[in-house]
Formats: C-alpha cells, structure tokens, sequence
C-alpha cells in the first residue's frame, strides 16, 4: 500500500506500521491520522495478518501533534477550515487502535510526548528502547490531555501515577516508565535500543500481561480484567500463521 507519511510493511503474519516524518520527529498530522486509520482498516480485513506493529522512523516515536500551524493549530474556526467543533484527532485514532480486531504493539524507539505518548495507551502491548522518552505534556500548553487518554492512562498505571505525569507535563525516561517503576507501569519491558535499530524489532515476546490467544487460525486479545492471562510471543504467533 502507498502512503505518504506512514511505512506500511507487512512481513508474513506481521504488519509494521512506521510513523514516517522522521524529519519532524513523526510529528502527527491529520494525514498520518487517516493514513494509520486506513492502514487498520486494511489489516483487519486481511486475515493473513495476525498481529500489528507501530514504531517510528529515524531517533523518535513521535513528537506530538505537528504545531507548525502556530496558534491556529487547534482552531477550528481559522481561515480555511471547517469551524465548528470537531472531534478530537488523537481520539478518533485512539479508539480505532482499541477497536483493531488484530493485536497491536507499540514499539516505542525514541521520544514519545503528546499524542506520541497517548496513542500507545490504546496499544495491548506496549516496549520500549533504551532511549525511549514519554511526556505528557498537555499542562504545559495549556490544553486538557486527549486522545482518551483521561480513560486510558489511569486504567494503565493508576489514578495517581497518571495524575502526576499529566499535572507535571515533565518528559521521563523508559526506566521510570516501566521497570523502575513496576507497581505503575505503562510498558511491559525495556529491551537494548540495536532492536529498534533498522526495522528489527523484538519479535521474540509479547509480556504476560498483554495476554495472545490463537484459536482456529484467529488470534484474539484476552480480557486481562476479567482475569486470563497467559504467556505469548509474536514468534508463536507467527508460528500459528503459519
């Protein structure tokens, strides 16, 4: 498939989609938006697909939302656009991720702020290199946090954790993010950064918690909630393909 400001790269069972603005740190758009969106409804409807990658291109994840706009950038009513009120980007993207009928893993390279960082809450499994950063840094604008992520977030990590990353809007690294900090975590595992290098990621574990079940040729997400949970891995996944 062709897209301008995505990499769509499907490798057997597994589809990698790369956030491809590395120029501007993947800075998201309302373009990468309709293209990731067009991207999951392709997957989902190829059942050769059996799991989804996201990642960045170049040093980072993903900035946050592309601000070259300046102090138009979320104003509907400037010149030149629609006006009115409109649904939230990050949002309309979020809930299309929880929607994917395919597991999906964040793959989290480099610098991850704003929607960079809100997006991979929506994810059911969440890594992260050795220089991955997250921020969410909406206080800092003076803007509520989006995506869902007032949803996500704490259902992640907990009220309180959540409350103090959105109340500070400081950056942290993947230590704090993960296995400094196990009681709140937001990812799963912390791997060396040569698997984020190139496109060769770890497709060797998926994390208890994130839970894979493949059953007659289809692969489901398990409702940790509701207390399953089991071990997975992309390569098993990749195996049941087969």
């Amino acid at each position: 498939m062709n897209f301008e400001q995505i990499i769509y790269d499907k490798n057997g069972p597994v589809l990698t989609v790369t956030l491809n603005r590395p120029d501007k740190l993947n800075a998201y758009t309302g373009q990468m938006q309709a293209e990731i969106i067009s991207a999951l409804d392709a997957a989902d409807a190829d059942d050769e697909i059996r799991a989804i990658i996201f990642t960045g291109a170049g040093r980072g994840f993903c900035a946050g939302a592309d601000l070259s706009g300046g102090g138009n950038t979320f104003n509907n009513d400037a010149p030149g656009r629609e006006g009115g009120l409109r649904r939230d980007g990050g949002g309309v993207l979020t809930l299309r991720i929880f929607e994917s009928l395919k597991p999906i893993i964040s793959a989290c390279n480099g610098p991850a702020v704003g929607v960079g960082a809100t997006l991979q809450c929506a994810t059911d499994v969440r890594l992260a290199s050795e220089e991955a950063r997250y921020g969410f840094v909406f206080s800092k604008r003076a803007v509520v946090p989006e995506a869902c992520s007032s949803w996500f977030l704490p259902r992640i990590v907990g009220i309180q954790q959540a409350l103090e990353w959105t109340f500070s809007g400081r950056v942290f690294g993947a230590g704090e993010a993960g296995a400094d900090n196990t009681a709140s975590a937001l990812i799963e595992t912390i791997q060396p950064d040569i698997y984020f290098k190139g496109g060769d990621y770890t497709l060797d574990q998926i994390p208890e918690a994130a839970a894979v079940k493949a059953s007659g040729g289809q692969i489901s997400i398990i409702n940790v909630e509701e207390g399953h949970s089991t071990s997975a891995s992309v390569k098993k996944i990749q195996d049941t393909a087969a």
